[in-house]
């Protein structure tokens, strides 16, 4: 049977029913993120090297080895990858880090509240610290699919497959799978893996189809607990493009029992990015994405880009690059049922958009098959864009970091989604929050920003922090500061 979207709407059913009825007009307190989300966030956006390192395993090649070997039988392939490892030449200390990385992921498995996952997610990144401060020669790339892969020569790749853990060491790079989010494909695998197929992986298209770990070879893809992507920078430059645009489904290719689902191709006839919970996203687990340097393309659907769903999902862009993140709704710091979502960007004059697929019938209404966007979590098109550059809705903190720049945000206007009878839940963007979510955006440094298409009040050098009551159940809270030219924003 095909998991559906009833555990997070469960979640949000009980949430409801303990919130605060909204009180519109009445006063309201200032907007503060909780201690231990606040705490959180400064762990995860300090500098890398500013991160104190544990030491060494005493036989580190073995320890990788065993670390990667107890992984994958976590997932249900019990395969030996000793070979693989000794193979590459990969230097003791770096095989060290990589093995402290891969033994956090893998104790990640026993996180199961909102606080574990978060200190899962602070010790996944902390770990993965170690592994790029560790200067290591180039070596063999290590295939020990779904668990490992390392580029170690950091030449310019392609990836179509799948990991828990993905380590690239430099090259201009193409990633056309889970780069850091948490929902992977343990159906499609590379040749002369355990993968039940050979090909590039598929992953879930709609949050139908998804079920947790350790094993789902039944579904679109699982849930891991804990995943991490790192991309070094080498000697060469560095510019990669996450996600690629495809023409959509038109049919189901995993129908379940119940019958064929509705895909994409419904709705428009746009090329779009397939895979939703990309690039450092969790969904009920958490994902960690690090790119060290260059000028980058992030393109997403929907849960991309530094989005948790009953999880953490982080994005760290660092190395001052120019970058640019491109997602429908639901992404760039983003928060649902979540605990958090978190983008930085440490510098570059960076450019933060949206895009919404075409109708296929400009007629069509709201929801109606033919009406453009993509299908959502209860299976119809939607087209109304929302939530993004730091967004939560439902509880957690979405944030979003932007360090450094002259930099344009394109968000999304507020909005009113019919999600389901008598539940209209209220949207915006760019720093916006309801229902016990609370949205930040905070962009710093003293240089001119944009922002357009967002809600009334952000612009450059402006600072904001409002509860928001217009909203279903529960008052959220927004917040927004740039440190523009004679602005006001915090630092």
């Amino acid at each position: 049977m095909f998991r559906t979207q009833r555990a997070w709407v469960g979640a949000l059913v009980l949430l409801l029913s303990f919130a605060p009825t909204a009180v519109r007009g009445a006063p309201v307190p200032p907007v503060t993120v909780p201690a231990d989300i606040a705490a959180a966030i400064a762990s995860l956006t300090r500098p890398l090297d500013s991160v104190p390192l544990p030491a060494l395993p005493s036989n580190p090649v073995n320890a990788l080895i065993a670390a990667v070997n107890a992984h994958s039988a976590s997932l249900g392939f019990p395969v030996d990858h000793a070979t693989a490892i000794w193979a590459s030449g990969i230097p003791p200390d770096y095989a060290g880090r990589v093995a402290l990385l891969v033994q956090v992921v893998l104790a990640c498995a026993s996180a199961t509240t909102g606080t574990q996952k978060l200190n899962c997610e602070k010790a996944a990144n902390d770990a993965a610290a170690g592994v790029i401060r560790t200067v290591a020669p180039s070596f063999g790339d290590i295939q020990a699919w779904p668990s490992l892969y390392i580029d170690g020569d950091g030449k310019n790749d392609v990836y179509i497959h799948d990991y828990a853990v993905l380590i690239d060491r430099g090259g201009n790079d193409r990633y056309d799978n889970n780069a850091g989010g948490n929902f992977m494909d343990i159906k499609w695998g590379p040749s002369g893996s355990a993968a039940p197929s050979v090909g590039p992986a598929i992953g879930c298209e709609q949050v139908t189809g998804n079920f947790p770990a350790p094993t789902a070879t039944a579904h679109d893809c699982i849930a891991a607990p804990q995943v991490v992507f790192i991309d070094q920078k080498s000697a060469s430059t560095s510019n990669d493009v996450y996600g690629v645009f495809k023409s959509p489904r038109t049919v189901d290719h995993n129908p379940p029992a119940t019958g064929p689902r509705k895909v994409d191709g419904n709705c428009t006839r746009d090329r779009l990015v397939r895979r939703i919970v990309l690039q450092g996203s969790g969904f009920e687990g958490n994902g960690l994405l690090i790119d060290v340097g260059g000028d980058d393309r992030y393109n997403g659907k929907t849960a991309a880009q530094g989005s948790g769903h009953i999880g953490v999902g982080v994005l760290r862009d660092l190395g001052g690059g120019s970058d640019q993140y491109l997602a429908i709704r639901n992404s760039q710091g983003f928060s649902l049922v979540g605990t958090l979502g978190l983008l930085q960007d440490d510098g570059g004059n960076d450019r933060y958009y949206t895009y919404m697929p075409a109708p296929i019938d400009p007629s069509a209404e709201f929801q109606e098959d033919g009406s453009g966007g993509v299908v959502d979590d209860t299976g119809v098109c939607d087209n109304l864009p929302r939530m993004v550059q730091g967004a939560a809705l439902l509880g957690g903190v979405g944030h979003l970091l932007d360090q450094d720049g002259q930099d344009t945000y394109v968000g999304a206007p507020p909005g009113t989604q019919p999600f389901a009878p008598g539940i209209l839940f209220f949207h915006s963007s760019q720093g916006f929050g309801c229902d016990t979510g609370i949205g930040s955006l905070s962009d710093r440094g003293a240089d001119r920003d944009r922002y357009l298409e967002g809600p009334a009040g952000r612009r450059d050098g402006a600072s904001i922090s409002e509860t928001e009551t217009d909203c279903f159940a529960a008052p959220g809270g927004s917040i927004f500061q740039d440190d523009g030219p004679g602005g006001t924003g915090g630092k």
